[in-house]
């Protein structure tokens, strides 16, 4: 960019610039003209990587990456074939069961999704068992291959509970559960005998850490939970509710923790909540002086700078 501007920082930086603009719009024409024939084509930007050139341009200033750091990535950046394989039978199973109609069909819907083609998701496909690690059931894979289903979902616009239940749900079992825990839930999600979200945000439009609003209180039989939650992601149909809430009192990234209990806990009301996107059904959900068991399993991790705890019904 610099040589492009006109700037010399060390000789050659022009040519440097104006062949690495050169390269990567040719690779954008390549992957255009040969997207449906293949092969795939793609460019890497070396950004700031310990190299002889950057030391030239910049001397004294220490990249994060090596050289040799970057060529291992560099090795391994390409699919294997098993994740190939996995992406190619992702696109056609879902070429054959998410097409235009059928999204528009499960849009129309309260649910979101055809209950049929989510069972055929869990028990031919086997997806939402893809990372959960095998000793809990699964297939012990990890987010590389979550990554290529998430990319073929998203180009088929799959109308499906699977963003919420392992994207969310699983993940916070995963960073969060206690083996206890794990062991109850994980494997009936990779069975798909459950599905699952993950509330936070409250009703003051906030995504970060001021976004949980719901207050949770120490009782002499364990924990009162009370709050309102808005833009759940199917949080009107998961049987599975893990929610974020506070200490009563407690601000910021202080008091945090994470709450798993059933959909019919008593006071907990839920309801559909039409947002602009229905290929992805939000909800509003209301916990109402919903109590937990003291003798509930509790679990600490470091989630940023606070200690969250995920406490079970």
């Amino acid at each position: 960019m610099g040589g492009v501007q006109g700037s010399s920082k060390f000789p050659g930086l022009s040519a440097y610039s104006s062949s690495k603009g050169a390269v990567i719009t040719l690779t954008e024409m390549l992957s255009e003209e040969y997207k449906n024939t293949g092969p795939a084509f793609n460019v890497l930007a070396l950004g700031a990587v310990q190299t002889e050139m950057l030391n030239q341009a910049f001397p004294g200033y220490k990249a994060p990456i090596s050289s040799e750091e970057f060529a291992v990535y560099l090795l391994d950046f390409a699919l294997t074939e098993e994740q190939e394989m996995i992406r190619e039978s992702a696109e056609n199973f879902l070429a054959d069961v998410s097409s235009s109609a059928a999204v528009r069909e499960a849009m129309q819907t309260e649910q979101g999704y055809d209950q049929e083609v989510w069972q055929r998701i869990c028990e031919e496909m086997v997806w939402p068992a893809i990372h959960i690690p095998e000793a809990y059931g699964g297939m012990g894979l990890g987010y590389v291959e979550l990554a290529v289903l998430l990319e073929k979902m998203g180009k088929y616009l799959l109308c499906s509970p699977y963003f919420s239940t392992v994207c969310l749900g699983v993940n916070a079992l995963l960073m969060a559960g206690t083996e206890q825990q794990k062991s109850d839930y994980l494997p009936k999600i990779a069975e798909g005998q459950l599905t699952a979200t993950l509330a936070y945000t409250g009703i003051n439009g906030r995504w970060d850490e001021h976004a949980v609003q719901a207050t949770y209180q120490k009782t002499t039989a364990g924990y009162l939970l009370n709050g309102q939650f808005r833009f759940v992601p199917d949080g009107h149909t998961a049987r599975l509710l893990i929610v974020a809430a506070r200490e009563e009192g407690s601000q910021g990234e202080q008091g945090v923790a994470l709450f798993a209990l059933s959909a019919e806990a008593q006071g907990v009301v839920r309801q559909w909540l039409p947002t602009m996107d229905q290929t992805r059904k939000q909800a509003e959900i209301n916990l109402a002086a919903v109590s937990i068991d003291d003798s509930a399993s509790v679990s600490y991790t470091h989630l940023r700078a606070h200690e969250t705890s995920l406490h079970l019904v």
